[in-house]
């Protein structure tokens, strides 16, 4: 008889259906009104979960506390959110660290690396022969040759230049400008001031790219390079502006 007249913990019940009612509350909104989410929305949704979540934890250990006092029932309740609540805060802990593992693994793909390489080895060993500058207009490929004189000149520049590669970019301009660097053993090193590539084949009119083997994208970081470029290809100066803009 006593345990029919126990009074059931108001605190207890309303604490575990704060807990376990919030998550589908979440869910519930973020399905109904999924046109209207976005960013902001999704934080303050987040934020009234979190609070309702916390409310519940509180309303259930002053229930626990309570109903002892007061020989009341309903402690499985405050119990149950409480047990729920630890229960969000290791599938938050988990997700948390499982987020923190993809953006660090993120993080080190797309940010940039230091190396002891240059453009004319980043791929290969095979010695430069032979280097001409392209670019392209409306009647296709355009070509200067180097000189044969200044090719000594052009691979210690080229080996003095400080590099990093890694990251990304809105690269909008492959193919449309750049050097190709022949190499000893037939293939060939494109570079276009950001793109590095290495292919089995020059360029004719067809995209230079087609056979390439492997490309990355590789920044020189002590110099401007296209301003030494310059010094080797005069067309770099009159024709570069108008290729770099179309």
């Amino acid at each position: 008889m006593n345990e029919q007249k126990k009074k059931l913990s108001m605190l207890c019940l309303t604490g575990f259906l704060l807990v376990i009612l919030s998550p589908i509350l979440f869910i519930l909104i973020s399905t109904v009104f999924e046109e209207f989410l976005n960013f902001t929305v999704i934080v303050v949704l987040l934020v009234i979960v979190v609070l309702m979540v916390l409310a519940g934890l509180v309303l259930s250990i002053a229930g626990l506390a309570t109903s002892r006092k007061g020989n009341k029932k309903g402690k499985g309740f405050g119990i149950a959110g409480i047990i729920l609540t630890g229960v969000y805060a290791v599938v938050v802990l988990i997700i948390s660290l499982i987020a923190a593992l993809i953006g660090s693994a993120i993080f080190a793909i797309f940010s940039r690396h230091e190396t002891d390489k240059t453009i004319s080895t980043f791929y290969t060993k095979s010695d430069i022969v032979a280097v001409r500058y392209y670019y392209y207009d409306s009647d296709g490929y355009r070509f200067e040759e180097l000189d044969e004189d200044l090719l000594d000149d052009f691979i210690d520049d080229l080996d003095s230049m400080e590099i990093e590669y890694g990251g990304a970019m809105d690269y909008y301009w492959g193919g449309k400008y750049g050097i190709e660097m022949e190499l000893k053993d037939g293939k060939y090193l494109f570079y276009d001031g950001t793109n590095l590539a290495y292919s089995e084949s020059g360029i004719d009119d067809k995209f230079p790219y087609n056979d390439k083997i492997k490309d990355e994208f590789v920044y020189v970081t002590d110099c401007d390079f296209w301003e030494v470029m310059e010094e080797y290809f005069p067309s770099i100066e009159e024709n570069g502006d108008n290729v770099m803009a179309s």
